[in-house]
């Protein structure tokens, strides 16, 4: 995936997010962002196919086929994040019917974190389906999670996840995490690259409250340049690319309680 963008290092890729109506996807067209992120949902009951929406919304002006054709002459990359499993397979489908060379990551919601939503989408199927139906496709893997000051990615989560991902011999994958479960979870993260040798999507919800911003360079001091994505709000982005050469000194420095605690 970095070597259709020319970089090295997966900070320097940039996200437009929730891109789930045809204004958004004009703009973003328009916009230097290198990956168009957009939700995908598609209920019979409702809907003739599939739509670009995220829950509770049930409705949008825009479907899967437009999204697909507006962009597909572009240059950049393309994350579906899909919030049903019935959109999955006719998404795919329409994928394959089509002569797309952009990046696509199917992303999906399969693990349940810990005291979380439980799974809406079955993790088995999911990665079948994608696997079967789409094979060039680079999968996300993510777990629901909830706002929380004291939330964690556990040991008992890697497990589950290195398991699962040697039961279908997962290659060229990402694990998308939380940053505020994320930075009081590195050495178990750690643990999981060790296992999976997986890259990481970082993302975040703006009204997330970090114990500092210098958490952030946590995973660019303890990780490989190469394995870590940030899709998170413009501040983070612009702290993480002025300060991210200096990571090391800075977090000795720091007087915060949980950068800290890793030194």
């Amino acid at each position: 995936m970095l070597d259709f963008f020319q970089v090295e290092d997966a900070s320097l890729i940039t996200w437009s997010h929730a891109v789930n109506s045809k204004i958004k996807l004009h703009d973003s067209l328009k916009s230097e962002c290198n990956f168009i992120e957009a939700d995908v949902i598609y209920d019979e009951q409702k809907h003739d196919e599939p739509i670009m929406a995220h829950p509770p919304d049930d409705s949008s002006d825009l479907t899967f086929c437009e999204f697909i054709e507006t962009a597909k002459s572009s240059r950049k990359g393309l994350k579906l994040d899909f919030k049903s499993l019935e959109s999955v397979k006719p998404c795919l489908n329409f994928l394959n019917k089509i002569d797309l060379e952009l990046p696509v990551i199917l992303n999906a919601d399969i693990f349940q974190g810990d005291n979380s939503p439980s799974v809406k989408i079955d993790a088995d199927i999911f990665v079948h389906t994608c696997i079967s139906e789409y094979p060039r496709g680079i999968l996300s893997l993510g777990w629901t999670t909830r706002p929380c000051s004291h939330a964690i990615y556990s040991r008992e989560n890697v497990r589950q996840a290195a398991d699962f991902c040697r039961k279908f011999n997962i290659k060229n994958f990402h694990f998308a995490v939380r940053l505020t479960w994320s930075t009081r979870s590195i050495q178990n993260l750690l643990h999981l690259h060790h296992l999976t040798n997986c890259s990481f999507t970082i993302w975040s919800h703006d009204n997330d409250q970090l114990s500092s911003k210098e958490t952030l360079l946590l995973f660019r001091h303890f990780f490989a340049k190469q394995y870590l994505f940030y899709d998170l709000p413009p501040k983070l982005i612009s702290y993480l690319n002025e300060n991210k050469n200096e990571c090391k000194s800075i977090l000795l420095k720091s007087s915060d309680g949980l950068i800290r605690s890793y030194f």
